[in-house]
């Protein structure tokens, strides 16, 4: 019996070895592989992976960004997809404004923080076919805006005084996700444009600023564009990070999120660690790990996201 036991623990033992030597030897041939690329190859080969999950990446800038017209973005908007939203390992800071135009109430909300391994930004514009009662916006359903219904959306990403990205588009739901970098959603700041298709929605869109505890001195209006900096939320609570209760430290969710997302970057770093560049350690990941690369990297900042259960 003992003889069989070490026969086994034998072969356990050779089998770890061999998966070792070939994880070592496949790991060398990836590494050669995207070495051998050129950075037009490794541009054109992310930007094919994520095409599906209606994502754009930008090489110069190390982001991806939505596609305007990427059928995902068709889902519309509920609160849920907010409240929901750790599941993919979001933490955020949100804004949602609520406003009555044309016999429709319509919604602009801005979010900021942290998408697991990226640091990002986005806006949207959505439509309900009627007008909303202020108890119930939180559970309404809100569609996706019609193309001609599209605003010219700009933001400005900062952290401290430093410029992380910035974007300016006709948009839906205008996003920017820088990868590989880590920051909580109130260090972050959001300097943001919207250009309306006349003053009646600018109007209204200022007025419900106004209501939600913005002041004109914080607002720049010209023409049909109103401009403002997104700090801190006005229009929900502030999430408390941690509280005492009789003297045991609780924390919150907010609180193990921000530790998971520390353990998903430092993985991701681990992983990529032959090299330095971001595009070559997404190409990297992509070749390496196919599955852990669409998960981590596409699907939690993708339209697909908002397709909850």
């Amino acid at each position: 019996m003992r003889y069989i036991m070490y026969i086994l623990l034998y072969l356990l033992y050779t089998l770890v070895a061999v998966c070792l030597v070939l994880i070592y030897y496949r790991r060398k041939q990836m590494i050669k592989k995207v070495s051998a690329l050129t950075d037009y190859e490794k541009k054109v080969l992310l930007s094919r992976s994520v095409k599906p999950f209606g994502l754009v990446w930008h090489s110069g800038k190390h982001i991806f960004t939505t596609a305007p017209n990427d059928r995902n973005q068709n889902s519309g908007y509920t609160g849920l997809f907010d409240e929901k939203a750790s599941r993919f390992h979001i933490l955020f800071d949100c804004e949602p404004v609520c406003f009555e135009y044309q016999g429709k109430t319509w919604l602009i909300e801005f979010w900021k923080g942290q998408y697991g391994i990226h640091t990002g930004a986005e806006i949207g514009v959505y439509v309900a076919d009627h007008l909303v009662s202020s108890v119930f916006l939180n559970e309404i359903y809100f569609e996706n805006v019609s193309q001609s219904d599209m605003l010219r959306f700009s933001f400005r990403l900062l952290q401290g005084t430093d410029t992380l990205f910035s974007l300016s588009a006709m948009h839906r739901r205008l996003s920017g996700f820088l990868t590989g970098h880590l920051s909580s959603p109130d260090s972050l700041r959001m300097q943001i444009s919207i250009t309306f298709p006349n003053t009646g929605m600018m109007d209204a869109f200022v007025d419900s600023l106004l209501i939600l505890g913005y002041k004109l001195s914080d607002l720049s209006l010209y023409q049909l564009t109103a401009a403002f900096c997104f700090t801190s939320p006005r229009s929900v609570p502030q999430k408390v990070p941690s509280s005492i209760n009789n003297g045991i430290k609780i924390f919150s969710r907010s609180y193990w999120l921000t530790i998971a997302n520390r353990l998903c970057m430092k993985s991701y770093l681990l992983l990529t660690r032959p090299f330095e560049d971001t595009q070559d350690r997404l190409v990297y990941l992509m070749f390496y790990l196919p599955p852990l690369y669409q998960k981590i990297v596409c699907t939690g900042i993708s339209g697909k996201r908002f397709r909850l259960p």
